[in-house]
């Protein structure tokens, strides 16, 4: 019966959706925003080790590598970046959003892979973490909050 199957096929979809949004709490471990303490090179234009408490903070970070020289001197580069270590996420992306000469076109065309990058760093130096994003199966992971309804598809943004 066709009804029958559409039915079965929409609650056994809706039943494998998993939200996370650290702004809600839901599944906040599993978010860019949860503190999860890793080790990247990925994010100066030095081949240095950096540790973040936060993947948001190692995302904010990243942007310095397309900011302009002449609107953000070195040292305003030094001082953020080790802001932005120590920050949480919500402190991470209100740093992030106050950086100066930021090249957003260049940005936007590899800030996906940033997040991506980072996102494996944290969960390969966080087995906990780990476990609990694997425990997550099939599901499709959804990132929905006020402003927007983005659906992804996480293991497969993770690992593509």
């Amino acid at each position: 019966n066709y009804s029958t199957y559409s039915s079965t096929w929409i609650t056994r979809n809706q039943e494998t959706k998993i939200n996370i949004y650290a702004g809600t709490g839901e599944n906040a471990e599993l978010s860019n925003f949860a503190v999860r303490p890793f080790t990247t090179s990925s994010v100066a234009e030095t081949d240095k080790d950096i540790t973040f408490n936060t993947v948001e903070g190692a995302f904010q970070a990243a942007k310095l590598g397309d900011t302009s020289e002449e609107l953000l001197s070195w040292e305003e580069v030094d001082v953020i970046e080790k802001q932005l270590q120590k920050a949480t996420g919500p402190e991470a992306k209100a740093i992030g959003k106050k950086i100066k000469g930021l090249d957003t076109q260049a940005w936007d065309e590899h800030s996906s892979e940033i997040m991506k990058l980072l996102l494996t760093q944290s969960f390969q130096q966080n087995p906990d973490a780990l476990a609990k994003l694997l425990a997550t199966g099939n599901a499709t992971l959804t990132h929905t909050q006020d402003k927007t309804n983005g659906v992804l598809s996480f293991l497969d943004f993770l690992w593509k």
